[in-house]
């Protein structure tokens, strides 16, 4: 048989620079395979089931360039292949949502003809263009044009994202299996009658949760409670298939289907770091940089879940190279899929010029660092302000509650002063704690000098 490469890799791809870059495919069993990228050549033995591998060394951006693999006088050629930025952009809905239906399709749909982005949806890279953009990810198009034209350099985005999907189905068994939380998932799966019924026919399931026009699910689905993919079914079909396909970093946009529940939100603290560990583990790169939004604001229907999701996501950032887009401005009080995704996208490569390319702008709003209670009042201290916290009205900042020792939260009067909150109420004589932002759909314009909001947090672990 000629050799072939894996799926990820088709005309118009984009390889990570500065990488050394992983490239496979299959030929026939023991055969051997030369591979050929701007100017080098590099040699494996297909194993005996036909599977072959090589490692590029790191190249500089630019290209056009051929990926060429050859073995028993018959070929194969990847043309268009970009040397340039990588991102996986992965998780739910939101991540999904394509600029067709978001608020700034127009605009983006007139600057649609740029050749340097680039966007794999699972069927082949496609070029950026008028007719190829209203499919793309909304989210991973802003971000890849702002990190372009910023870097001046080409961007792929490789889009593995599927709506209505938990962290579960993104991880491996020996992830979950890592937590409490995950094994009682795990042993759910495997001895709940509902989900062993769906276990036989897993095929029909992926399937069914990756087409968003498919029918409802099998009325034996009906109660399985995690979501439209069960535990490990994307991490093996959209991960795996991918991996070690060098990449700059992560991009996750996920955690709706996670707060079903307040307990859930709760224990989506120890499922996204299991879900980062996992991922770095797979490719190998311990300080892969992996940034997620925190979720915006949203009615919901149990009160609170979204507040704790949103703590679970601030917890996450204790990992090292991790950091969060705040979009608590941006959301729909009565729709789970806000329209305004160009902002989304550019905090995340805000966040991205910080985090791998060192920018040293401002990048992820004003971060709680601590309080002092100081009589009546608590003084709360703030990082990553820049000139100085903003509100529409200084003197009145929205979005702060107080309590005294007995867990009664008021309304509370909050001024801002440099980098700091003072927090007080009238009916709050003793001061204990202080929430911000912590409802499903709250009410408060905490600012750095650049605009970014602050993270919605509280000072209790009531």
């Amino acid at each position: 048989m000629p050799p072939s490469f894996a799926p990820i890799f088709s005309d118009h791809a984009v390889l990570q620079r500065g990488k050394p870059m992983p490239v496979w495919g299959r030929s026939d069993a023991n055969a051997d395979v030369s591979v050929m990228l701007a100017g080098q050549t590099k040699t494996a033995r297909a194993d005996v089931n036909g599977k072959w591998r090589v490692v590029f060394d790191p190249l500089t951006a630019g290209g056009p360039h051929v990926l060429s693999a050859a073995s028993a006088g018959a070929s194969l050629d990847i043309n268009d292949v970009l040397i340039g930025e990588v991102w996986l952009a992965s998780g739910q809905s939101n991540m999904q949502f394509s600029i067709n239906g978001c608020a700034e399709r127009d605009e983006a749909l007139a600057a649609a003809n740029n050749p340097t982005i680039r966007m794999n949806r699972g069927n082949g890279w496609l070029v950026c263009s008028a007719e190829s953009l209203p499919s793309f990810s909304a989210v991973g198009f802003f971000f890849a044009r702002k990190i372009a034209d910023e870097l001046s350099i080409p961007v792929g985005i490789i889009d593995r994202s599927a709506g209505g999907t938990r962290i579960e189905a993104w991880m491996s068994r020996s992830s979950l299996s890592i937590s409490p939380n995950g094994r009682a998932i795990l042993s759910l799966a495997a001895t709940d009658e509902v989900c062993a019924a769906a276990l036989a026919d897993e095929e029909d399931i992926r399937r069914w949760s990756q087409d968003p026009k498919s029918p409802p699910p099998p009325p034996r689905l009906n109660k399985w409670r995690l979501g439209r993919a069960l535990p490990v079914t994307l991490y093996e079909k959209h991960i795996m298939p991918i991996v070690p396909y060098a990449i700059r970093g992560v991009l996750w946009y996920q955690g709706e289907s996670n707060a079903a529940t307040v307990e859930d939100a709760v224990n989506y603290r120890g499922l996204l770091p299991a879900l980062i560990g996992n991922w770095r583990g797979v490719w190998d790169e311990r300080a892969l940089p992996f940034i997620f939004v925190q979720l915006p604001n949203y009615k919901g229907d149990v009160p609170a879940a979204w507040a704790h999701i949103r703590e679970s996501m601030l917890k996450a950032l204790s990992l090292s190279a991790t950091t969060m887009a705040v979009t608590i401005d941006l959301g729909e009080s009565n729709d789970i899929h806000p329209a305004r995704k160009r902002d989304v996208g550019h905090r995340l490569a805000l966040a991205a010029l910080n985090m791998a390319y060192d920018r040293t702008a401002l990048f992820t709003g004003p971060r709680y660092s601590g309080m002092k209670v100081n009589g009546g009042e608590i003084r709360l201290s703030f990082e990553n302000t820049g000139e100085g916290l903003m509100a529409a009205d200084k003197d009145a900042v929205k979005g702060f509650a107080i309590a005294a020792a007995d867990k009664k939260f008021h309304p509370a009067k909050a001024a801002a002063y440099g980098s700091s909150v003072v927090v007080k109420s009238f009916f709050v004589a003793r001061p204990f704690a202080v929430r911000y932002g912590w409802e499903n759909d709250p009410a408060c314009d905490l600012t750095d000098s650049s605009g970014l909001p602050a993270s919605p947090f509280r000072t209790d672990e009531w």
